[in-house]
């Protein structure tokens, strides 16, 4: 099966991400716990939502793309709630600053965090 667009375009997001962040010179050698995802672009996998925890200014867009299995992004109060889905993405827009917990209902263990800064 191919990839969807939405998922190439993803991947390919990543990708410069990734090259932007690694163009070496020295700098400070600690491990660095920086995520490379696009801001405001959450993975959804079997393995979780990555990051599971995304800070965004108030009125950003967040994009949740999924890469494998089936899933929902569901906000533990129920302010958002996306269908379930196996490929594709779902989209929501934060418009006020707040801590919003999500989850996965059909893999209750994923759980996510957006921390909307303003």
């Amino acid at each position: 099966m191919a990839p969807t667009r939405p998922a190439l375009l993803t991947a390919v997001a990543l990708l410069l991400a990734g090259a932007a962040c690694s163009s070496g010179g020295g700098g400070d050698s600690k491990a660095s716990t920086k995520v490379t995802t696009p801001q405001g672009v959450v993975l959804v996998s079997h393995t979780g939502y990555k990051p599971d925890r995304i800070e965004v200014p108030v009125g950003k867009e967040v994009v949740w793309s999924v890469e494998n299995g089936s899933h929902t992004v569901v906000a533990d109060d129920y302010s958002f709630s996306s269908p379930i889905m196996s490929t594709g993405e779902f989209r929501h827009t934060f418009t006020a600053p707040g801590t919003y917990s999500y989850h996965c209902v059909i893999l209750p263990k994923m759980k996510g965090t957006v921390v909307v800064t303003g």
